[in-house]
């Protein structure tokens, strides 16, 4: 985890406000800065990763020392379960600041859930955010015959034949895509690429597929837990 020093730093670096942050993590603002100058000396674990996520969103990392720089890669890597929660925080961090859609296509609830500790905390703040942000969507393509969809409130669902589901999943929101599979040593295994050009052009693809899908049955959907 970052220091205090670390996170002043990668504020100053960004130009981001106190009140800022926070408003990103969901804390006060003297939280952040109780955190900053060392008086808060045990700071929630999820405070923390809240802070780191907000920073990878905006394209920092934190070094070993006291060091802070741009992310000099375009691709970073999550592994095993750890990874796939701090991949989802990105994901919210990201919606929550910008807003916009996230595509899903090839994704298992199954082995999602197998590897979410954390699964009714992310859905809980996913529907949150759906509330609170207007701008933002979100459009799962699911295997056909899955009829356990539990991201029904918000997000939505069509059935993508068996013949073309692909092992892999796929996942994108803004400039990022991501690969995730589960046939490694440490599942699950993500692979993401900022690149908006990339992510445009999965984009197109997907749009393809979600007008080619088929619509889920209403009395399915309907005994989808809330």
């Amino acid at each position: 985890m970052p220091s205090g020093r670390q996170i002043r730093a990668g504020r100053v670096l960004l130009d981001m406000g106190a009140a800022e942050l926070a408003r990103l993590v969901g804390v006060s603002r003297v939280t952040i800065q109780n955190i900053e100058h060392g008086v808060n000396k045990r700071p929630k674990i999820e405070t923390m990763q809240k802070i780191v996520s907000a920073f990878d969103v905006a394209g920092l990392e934190f070094l070993s020392g006291d060091g802070v720089r741009r992310r000099m890669t375009e691709v970073t890597i999550f592994e095993g379960v750890d990874g796939f929660a701090k991949f989802h925080d990105l994901v919210y961090a990201h919606l929550f600041e910008r807003g916009g859609e996230a595509c899903v296509c090839g994704a298992s609830s199954t082995q999602f859930s197998k590897y979410r500790t954390d699964a009714e905390m992310h859905r809980a703040r996913m529907a949150q955010l759906a509330q609170q942000r207007k701008d933002f969507r979100m459009r799962i393509l699911a295997e056909q015959g899955d009829k356990n969809l539990p991201n029904t409130g918000y997000a939505s669902y069509r059935w993508l034949p068996r013949k073309y589901f692909p092992p892999v999943a796929f996942y994108s929101f803004g400039d990022y895509k991501a690969e995730i599979t589960f046939g490694v040593d440490n599942p699950p295994l993500i692979v993401l690429v900022k690149s908006s050009a990339i992510a445009h052009s999965y984009n197109q693809f997907f749009d393809y597929a979600w007008g080619n899908a088929l619509d889920v049955p209403q009395e399915i959907l309907a005994r989808q837990k809330p």
